[in-house]
């Protein structure tokens, strides 16, 4: 089985907050959700690849010509609800080829019976993905039909939509390291950060209901990655790719002081040479 996971452009969300030139300086984040997505297959034997039509300034015209030219079994979107416009049109070119359609992201989290609605979308996924997704392909690929014990999955059967528990990683070390060869690196930039530069988690989940983030039950159960892996990955980026600085995407970075302070004592008693930054909130300092 081929499987295409894909970021789609969102040239329908028009942002009017900034200048036009400021928002096309500001670069192009790597697509992480994807990264762990295409490890967690690769490391089960599939054939995976990812269509970033964002970093690749695709049009609509050429990122179709790239759907249908990938010619994959199962076809994977992720999508907030800004861009679901889009994520349907990349979803409709798929279904020209016969693929199945699977949508993750935020948007699934808010409106998972709509988005499977759709006639041009199979499966969509609530929660982190790596597992519901991994599932998935294994019963598609073994042709069983019993969806019901997938975590996190909505699917349809018989005009019907059934939607599964959504699905939380409490053990975050058993998933593998995001697959970076999966995209060209430096591709990636960003306008507050060195070249090349890389994303990355040291946990998951946030406990508070900041007015501006999507939260749920689910998001906001805390896990927290072992710091000594944390920084192995970090000199893995250094070494491998040649990475300059990193950003971390926790939605709060210091949540856990002894977390954020032995991944800090890690890095200085290696002697890493990286720059990196995160988001937080000012009472967690």
């Amino acid at each position: 089985m081929k499987i295409l996971l894909i970021r789609y452009h969102d040239k329908a969300n028009i942002n009017s907050r900034e200048i036009k030139n400021v928002i096309a300086g500001m670069g192009v984040w790597p697509p992480l959700g994807l990264l762990y997505l295409g490890a967690i297959l690769r490391k089960h034997g599939y054939a995976v690849e990812i269509l970033d039509v964002l970093a690749r300034r695709l049009n609509s015209a050429e990122a179709r010509k790239a759907i249908i030219g990938a010619r994959a079994d199962l076809v994977g979107i992720t999508s907030t609800t800004p861009e679901i416009r889009g994520v349907m049109e990349a979803a409709h070119w798929a279904k020209e080829t016969g693929a199945r359609v699977v949508i993750g992201g935020p948007h699934t989290g808010i409106y998972p019976a709509e988005t499977v609605s759709s006639p041009d979308v199979d499966f969509a996924v609530r929660g982190d993905g790596e597992r519901p997704l991994l599932a998935l392909v294994n019963a598609l690929s073994s042709g069983t039909a019993d969806f019901s014990k997938i975590p996190g999955l909505i699917y349809k059967d018989k005009g019907a939509v059934y939607q599964n528990n959504p699905y939380v990683e409490m053990d975050l070390e058993s998933l593998p390291v995001p697959e970076w060869s999966l995209i060209n690196l430096p591709a990636y930039s960003r306008a507050d950060a060195l070249k090349p530069m890389a994303t990355m988690l040291t946990g998951r989940g946030c406990p508070y209901r900041c007015g501006f983030c999507y939260r749920d039950l689910n998001t906001m159960k805390m896990r927290f990655r072992d710091p000594v892996a944390v920084v192995d990955e970090m000199e893995y980026l250094v070494k491998n790719f040649g990475v300059k600085e990193i950003i971390f995407c926790n939605d709060t970075l210091t949540l856990q002081r002894d977390n954020i302070m032995s991944i800090c004592d890690e890095i200085l008693n290696r002697d890493i040479k990286i720059l990196w930054q995160g988001a937080t909130r000012v009472d967690t300092v």
